[in-house]
């Protein structure tokens, strides 16, 4: 049986991976610091520590890893990736973030200079995205757009009626996180071209249509918030750590000024990895209302 390593398995997306994972009856080991995790077998250590990446690396054939939100990210990602070329794994997957892909090596270093000047957060993900796919390590990266779940910190405000979340008015094809999760145990297990893949939702959404997507959910009337992204910050933004806070409020930005629209290659391509249609946003806000019905209900 493969053995995988997983880290930033205490995130959403790393979570989604180890879910996805041993759904398929994987050996999974995941790399921690602190945070417990459900699922696998842990092994404590930290990507700022090459020693203990490479320890955890003992044993396995294929690895999943995702960066944190850090001043550091490029260098943590590096000391991974050192690590398991050092290991000699099978397949490195990275979760990057989405962007457009070019075939061309010389087209595609353009366009990330492009992302990068329009997002700098953006470039550390990016850099440690072709440090990867220069691997000799059958790489694949994963590049998914804005998660569903992200709704899910912004409960409270939804449920009282304004949807918060300052993406304005141009669209966002988002994506569920569980589908990043089986878009990573498909690469790991399966035969998968190396590569970078867009993992994106089948359709795009504007605020006010996902406003009124949670309000035919919910039966009560709920409006978007504005683009207030400071305001954002007092509530939303304040349940997060203060650096994922800042990443995801420079992201808004971009957002608000070019949207996020996955071609219709894009989706081809993300049905293609997955072996089925991407789950529709619709049915992720029924399977959240219908939790909370439950919750209330016991």
């Amino acid at each position: 049986m493969t053995r995988i390593l997983v880290a930033g398995a205490a995130g959403e997306v790393g979570r989604a991976v180890v879910s996805s994972l041993l759904d398929r009856a994987a050996e999974v080991r995941v790399l921690v610091h602190s945070t417990p995790v459900d699922g696998g077998e842990r092994v404590r250590g930290d990507l700022g520590d090459p020693g203990s990446i490479a320890r955890a690396l003992i044993d396995c054939e294929a690895a999943c890893f995702i960066t944190p939100h850090h001043a550091d990210e490029e260098r943590l990602g590096r000391n991974f990736v050192d690590a398991c070329e050092a290991a000699r794994l099978r397949r490195l997957v990275y979760v990057s973030a989405y962007h457009p892909l070019s075939r061309s090596r010389v087209v595609q270093r353009l366009l990330d200079t492009l992302i990068g000047f329009v997002g700098p957060h953006y470039r550390a993900k990016l850099r440690v995205e072709r440090r990867v796919r220069g691997t000799t390590l059958s790489p694949v990266a994963l590049c998914p757009t804005n998660f569903y779940q992200n709704d899910e910190l912004a409960l409270p405000e939804i449920l009282a009626g304004l949807y918060p979340n300052p993406m304005g008015d141009k669209a966002v094809s988002r994506v569920d996180t569980r589908d990043i999760g089986d878009a990573a145990a498909r690469a790991l297990l399966d035969d998968v071209e190396e590569g970078a893949y867009p993992v994106v939702g089948p359709q795009p959404w504007t605020s006010d249509q996902t406003a009124a997507a949670w309000s035919e959910a919910l039966g009560t009337p709920v409006s978007y918030a504005g683009d207030d992204i400071e305001r954002w910050r007092r509530s939303v933004g304040a349940r997060m750590p203060a650096a994922k806070a800042t990443d995801f409020a420079k992201t808004y930005r971009v957002i608000q000024r070019f949207g996020i629209p996955a071609s219709a290659r894009a989706i081809a391509r993300t049905t293609a990895l997955l072996g089925r249609p991407p789950r529709d946003f619709k049915s992720y806000v029924r399977e959240q209302v219908e939790r909370l019905q439950h919750a209330r209900a016991s």
